[in-house]
């Protein structure tokens, strides 16, 4: 120990071999001696020291008055020459002297902590920290003002404050609450108007459950800001505030309910996880986060979110959780409506506007009992649908107070409904305090699993924050493993355990608990079997222990497969109501099963209600399926729609097939009305394949037709109309339909069929199925409407007009049937096929009065998709009328709803209409037109070739419009090749014509090639009656034999084509006609 010990921190003292030195008592005795201290390394000039200390008094004054400081201090201190050093021009103190000073104590310790913390060993550093603010009694020197002093002054204050703020984030990190709680006093003895520290005192409050103690420092903070500042607490600090008045019930019920279960074993051996999972919640307060801890079975990934869960709770911020199940069981949007069903939303949906509500029934219905002047959603049968739905359900979770936090357990058995939904959420508002925290197994996970996506999105967004866990180490196992046994554990027996567990927490919590150290189990798992199986001997243990009603009572919960409730496990058990509570109770109490939220209870882990499903011979697995699904259908009676896939499932494992194929079925209705799309074609696959083992009765005819077509429907709005596996259902609903003599199945089969063929370039196919149609009306009226729309389509591809004509006509007399929704499309496509073809057919005024009713249904039509094909429609119209202002216009409306309800296939289409007038007025930047290439091939490869022919004239067109000659040329004769592959087209013609325009502009030695390019574009026009591209073509030729001084020729061929016109006399292309037309004339 030096044998002089100086403290200048808080009150002055020395003490010389352990006796107080009260003879330096003098504030400028005591100034002069910390200034010596504080420039021990320096050699001080006497001239510098009396300036400093006397500058107001002449120099001789000066220095008198510094010999007699020097001298007093000389006589205050024992052995002076020891430590002090000085001539009659330096003073030094002496740093090799025996002494030590608190303040070289403190700034020493400061840096070893800072070191040990950038080494990464926080452990070390918070220990070092919590030694310097020991050292630190208070300010320097507190009752001198000398200027030289200011800067040590603030300098120590600032380390102290970095040093304390630095070991309360790891005190709270390590959930250390109290010492957290002391160091934060400490803070604000220091610094009491730090508003900051005042408000970490709070949470720190509500952390330790102290909520009175949280009251008083806000008042405290309060009280000082006024007196000392004048000021109001800021708004953060008034938020934590309210959570404290506001809330009754600091904790919600599920983090109750998990603290009921988490008390007694604090987290172990994951403080870095930790902090990263507190840092993600704090940056939350910015802008949505999501969290993904990753990490096999058993390794802790629920219990690190649930310290989370706790800490925010306890702080009066909203938090819920739900989970997903391997099972499958339940609809989409099963982990949303629990979250909407939580204590949190239970006022949440009071403040949506009606049309938000309505959406929501979807997945709560019971807000139509709640709301009864409510209208029922509509069947949810289209994308944009959905998109009202994801908009509605985000809507209703960020009406709770901010920030939230969001934790979703098994991420990876989630619904892809509801991943693509979460997914919205956190782009729904990127500034919403929210935090998603998802747990996942990462041996569950493959490479085309959905939840990929979701992180591909997030991560490209920033948005994703990812923690992995791993096995304990062998210190922390034996840390964990002591917290359960609850007393130390020998050194061997902690070696073996590891040894057996390899650090799985579920592993080291489970052995011990089932006491595999203190009975003859310990030598089982001294054998050389695979860890899974010594981790089974150890569930088996534990499953032996319960009693006989309560084992009973495990194996009905194992069959139900999924949280569960009180009342289902009466309902389905055997035994009478008191003896299920009981039972419970001991299962319970053994920690096999643990409370969830609002009453309902799952297994401890999904690996234990595993083993003890699989300890179940397949009678009694069998039988047990039967009365669980018997209990569902008696507690949920009359409303089945939200448990109906549950009840699938159930009777399919009890062999009970008819009536599994009747949920299945039902199951899948339930899911198309909320749009979930990839379940419901799961749920239809699996009564498919049960049907396959049935009889073929009429029973089986009428559910597997319903199966095949809806799956069918389902496949086309995920893949396209040109999806194999769509068309392969479709064929096998046709043989069905046909075989039992359905005519309206029949027809709607062969409708499915054509739109394959349709869209595929494979006219022909589907005329001969247009006509079937048709010809099967008699026993089908609806059949009518879609066979000569469908028979329409193919022939204006064609470029046979006037049959196109005719049938669309036809088509749009017959009236519609709100029970078949292929017949709005049906409907819309009609009009938009007939301005078009009257427009070819040379009547542009009639073709604008149809596109001024396709304008008008945009403007009155509510569902996106069929505004969507009328702006196609529009668009394509003023395309063809050459007004590519409007052209772009109503296509550039198009896009934006596209992109508003998700409707991608013609967001294609419009895309390049839009594209199209855009390089007419030369908006175009090449990485543009290399895109719309890109696009066309795509469409192309996924066999999508029936629209091949106009999507390369619109791109031949824009290459001609940037004098992109040779590619146009390439660009038309790869549609040409098309075209032929379609057996003709209405737009040839055009081609042909555009052909000998570049030729043309490449030069006037093409001019016989081109000549006969027009010709060739005449000829097509007239035989297709389509006027206005014969007029196109005849104006083009007379420009060319105008040029060669053939005007006579030129005149007569554009005379005869102009005069057959009655209407549109003010369109493009006929007041250039009209123009050409007088300087040709002889008059």
């Amino acid at each position: 120990m030096s044998r002089l010990q100086i403290y200048l921190l808080g009150k002055i003292q020395l003490i010389y071999n352990g006796q107080l030195i009260s003879t330096i008592y003098q504030p400028r005795q005591q100034s002069l001696l910390a200034y010596l201290l504080l420039h021990q390394e320096t050699n001080l000039s006497r001239r510098d020291i009396a300036f400093r200390f006397w500058p107001n008094v002449p120099e001789q004054q000066a220095f008198t008055n510094l010999r007699k400081a020097l001298y007093r201090l000389r006589s205050a201190l024992p052995d002076a020459d020891s430590f002090l050093y000085s001539d009659t021009k330096t003073v030094q103190w002496r740093p090799e002297a025996p002494f030590s000073l608190d303040v070289n104590t403190f700034e020493k310790t400061v840096t070893e902590a800072d070191n040990a913390y950038k080494a990464g060993n926080p452990l070390q550093a918070a220990q070092l920290w919590a030694e310097a603010a020991e050292v630190y009694r208070g300010k320097l020197l507190p009752h001198c003002y000398d200027d030289w002093l200011l800067d040590h002054q603030e300098r120590l204050h600032q380390e102290i404050i970095n040093a304390l703020n630095q070991l309360g984030n790891w005190q709270e990190t390590q959930r250390t609450y109290p010492a957290a709680i002391r160091t934060t006093q400490q803070l604000l003895h220091i610094d009491p108007l730090h508003e900051e520290t005042h408000r970490r005192l709070m949470r720190l409050y509500l952390l330790n459950d102290e909520r009175a103690k949280a009251l008083r420092a806000y008042h405290t903070c309060v009280t000082q800001l006024q007196q000392e500042l004048g000021v109001d607490p800021s708004p953060a600090t008034q938020e934590i505030y309210n959570r404290i008045v506001t809330k009754t019930d600091l904790t919600p019920s599920s983090v109750i309910d998990a603290s009921q279960h988490l008390s007694q074993l604090p987290l172990v051996g994951r403080q870095l996880e930790w902090q990263r999972l507190s840092d993600a919640w704090k940056a939350a307060s910015c802008g949505s986060r999501c969290v993904m801890i990753t990490g096999e079975a058993g390794i802790g990934k629920t219990r690190l979110a649930e310290e989370l869960l706790l800490s925010a709770g306890r702080q009066g911020f909203a938090t819920v959780r739900s989970r997903a199940y391997e099972s499958g069981r339940g609809l989409a949007y099963t982990p949303v409506a629990d979250w909407l069903r939580s204590k949190t939303f239970q006022t949440a949906c009071q403040n949506l506007e009606p049309v938000w509500l309505t959406e929501i029934t979807r997945v709560l219905p019971e807000l139509l009992t709640q709301y009864p002047n409510l209208p029922p959603p509509q069947p949810l049968n289209e994308n944009w649908q959905r998109h009202r739905l994801f908009e509605a359900l985000a809507r209703a979770i960020l009406q709770a107070d901010p920030p939230l936090l969001l934790l979703l357990d098994d991420l990876q058995w989630c619904d892809k409904e509801t991943l693509e939904w979460l997914s919205y959420l956190l782009h729904f508002d990127k500034k919403a305090r929210l935090l998603l925290v998802g747990t996942v197994r990462t041996e569950e996970i493959d490479t085309s699993h959905p939840l990929n996506t979701l992180q591909r999105d997030l991560r490209r967004m920033g948005l994703l924050i990812n923690i992995e866990l791993e096995a304990l180490d062998a210190s922390t196992t034996t840390a964990l493993a002591e917290q359960v046994a609850k007393k130390p554990l020998e050194n061997q027996i902690a070696e073996k355990l590891y040894q057996e567990t390899e650090g799985n927490p579920l592993f080291i919590v489970e052995t011990i608990r089932a006491g595999a150290f203190d009975s003859p189990l310990a030598d089982d798992l001294a054998n050389e079997a695979a860890l899974p199986l010594r981790i089974q001997t150890v569930i088996d243990f534990r499953l032996d222990q319960l009693s006989p009603s309560a084992r009973g009572l495990i194996d009905v919960a194992a069959v139900i497969g999924r949280e569960f409730t009180f009342d289902l496990l009466a309902a389905a058990s055997t035994t009478s109501s008191e003896t299920v509570m009981n039972a419970l109770d001991e299962a319970w109490q053994r920690r096999i099963i643990r409370e969830q939220h609002q009453s309902r209870y799952d297994f401890s882990h999904g690996k234990i209600r595993d083993f003890a499903c699989s300890r179940l011979s397949s009678i009694r697995r069998c039988w047990l399926h039967q009365a669980v699904a018997q209990a569902i259908e008696t507690l949920h009676q009359p409303n089945l729609d939200l448990v109906s896939s549950q009840l699938a499932e159930h009777y399919e494992q009890a062999g009970q097939p008819e009536k599994a194929i009747g949920y299945y079925w039902q199951a899948a209705q339930t899911g198309r009305a909320l749009g979930a799309l990839t379940e419901t074609g799961d749920l239809l696959r699996r009564g498919l394949a049960l049907l396959k083992t049935q009889p073929d009765t009429p029973t089986r005819i009428h559910d597997e037709l319903n199966l095949l077509t809806m799956l069918a429907s389902i496949i086309t709005s995920q893949q396209g109309y040109s999806a194999p596996e769509a068309n392969q259902l479709y064929e096998q609903a046709l043989a069905i339909s046909k075989r039992a003599k359905k005519s309206l199945q029949t027809g709607l089969a062969q409708f499915g069929i054509l739109l394959f063929y349709y869209i595929r370039g494979e006219l022909a196919i589907a005329e001969a199925l247009g006509w079937q149609m048709v010809t099967q009306a008699e026993q089908a009226p609806p059949l009518l409407k879609i066979g000569h729309g469908s028979l329409g389509y193919v022939y204006f591809t064609w470029g046979r007009l006037e049959e196109c004509r005719y049938h669309v006509t036809k088509s749009m007399a017959q009236a519609n049937d709100q029970n078949f929704p292929q017949i709005l499309n049906i409907s819309t496509a009609n009009l938009m096929h007939l301005s078009i073809a009257l427009w070819y057919l040379g009547y542009p005024q009639q073709a604008l009065q149809k596109n001024q009713e396709a304008l008008h249904l945009v403007q009155t039509e509510t569902e996106p998709e069929q505004r969507a094909i009328a702006y196609f429609g529009i668009a394509f119209f003023y395309g063809c009328l050459g007004q590519p202002d409007l052209c772009e216009r109503y296509s550039r409306i198009g896009l934006n709803l596209c992109q508003e309800y998700g409707l991608h296939y013609w967001h294609g289409s419009l895309s390049l209409w839009h594209n199209f007038s855009r390089s007419k007025q030369n908006l175009l930047s090449e990485a543009e037109i290399a895109a719309i290439e890109q696009q066309i091939n795509g469409l192309m490869d996924s066999g999508t070739r029936m629209n091949a022919g106009l999507y390369l004239n619109v791109l031949a067109e824009v290459y001609y419009n940037y004098q992109q000659y040779e590619t146009t040329l390439k660009t038309v004769d790869k549609a040409l090749t098309e075209m032929e592959h379609l057996g003709g087209h209405f737009l040839a013609a055009e081609m042909y014509r555009l052909k000998g325009l570049c030729l043309l502009a490449l030069s006037d030695e093409h001019q016989a090639e081109a000549e006969g390019c027009f010709q060739q574009a005449l000829t097509i026009a007239r035989q297709q009656q389509a006027k206005s591209l014969e007029l196109r073509a005849a104006t083009a030729l007379a420009r060319l034999w105008q040029q060669q001084g053939r005007i006579e020729q030129a005149y007569s061929l554009l005379a005869e084509v102009y005069g057959w016109f009655t209407e549109g006399f003010d369109t493009p292309d006929l007041r250039a006609a009209k123009k050409l037309l007088d300087q040709l004339s002889p008059n």
